[in-house]
């Protein structure tokens, strides 16, 4: 099992920044980050749709937009809270080049449609024949099956669907229709958000059964999460990445 960095090693830096990102890779087989697109076209490695928690001299005009109305000149002096600036997606992908050679898995979360087909497209071909993995991942089945179609002749490419089961009573039997969904749609990986008590050896298996990469990602605020036992629990039944916030 692959140890995933979420949104990069967050104990060393903040998420999402370069100081995160390194850490994850020099320490894990690999991280997990987001992007959003910015209205001029740029990939922007952020997990909110606004600046406010993320950065420290935002203006109350940049905190009170979400990043899809504003423009890179707008927001490029913004500093990270390591006093950092935010990094685009290419500016990732170069740092990921750098530790070609070593087999390393980046996961790219997709917060919101992504219209910029040309400059992603662009960006993933930076890891091409590379040993870096690359996987797209979503809570959006129709942003991921677009994506798998556009990108139908780079095989390299993994396509993951996830599920947080925090809304739904049977958890269960949400799991097991997002297991049927991502089957149906030829995806190759699920990713399940949940309470490690709830992602049992039963709901791995048939994802497995059903040739999906299995990804679990348990949240930081349910106590002893990513303790080494629950990392065990988790490689002890089949997941193929544990993606957690250390």
């Amino acid at each position: 099992m692959k140890i995933i960095g979420h949104r990069g090693m967050i104990s060393k830096g903040p998420e999402n920044s370069r100081e995160s990102i390194l850490h994850a890779i020099q320490n894990f087989d690999g991280v997990e980050i987001d992007i959003v697109q910015l209205a001029s076209g740029e990939l922007l490695v952020m997990h909110d749709f606004t600046l406010e928690r993320t950065t420290i001299n935002c203006s109350q005009y940049l905190c009170d937009n979400k990043l899809q109305t504003l423009n890179w000149n707008q927001i490029s002096h913004v500093k990270l809270l390591n006093n950092e600036p935010p990094l685009c997606l290419d500016e990732v992908f170069f740092i990921l080049n750098d530790y070609n050679g070593k087999t390393k898995d980046v996961f790219i979360e997709i917060k919101c449609p992504i219209t910029n087909i040309e400059k992603l497209f662009e960006t993933i071909n930076i890891l091409k024949n590379t040993s870096i993995k690359h996987h797209l991942i979503s809570f959006e089945i129709d942003l991921i099956i677009n994506f798998r179609d556009i990108f139908s002749l780079n095989l390299d490419t993994k396509y993951h669907l996830l599920c947080n089961d925090a809304i739904h009573i049977n958890k269960y039997k949400y799991f097991m229709q997002m297991i049927d969904t991502a089957t149906k749609y030829k995806l190759d990986g699920i990713q399940f958000i949940s309470d490690p008590t709830i992602i049992t050896p039963e709901i791995v298996k048939c994802a497995l059964d059903n040739d999906l990469l299995v990804t679990t990602w348990v949240n930081s605020a349910i106590a002893n999460s990513n303790t080494e036992q629950t990392i065990q629990y988790m490689k002890d039944i089949g997941v193929d990445f544990f993606t957690g916030n250390v």
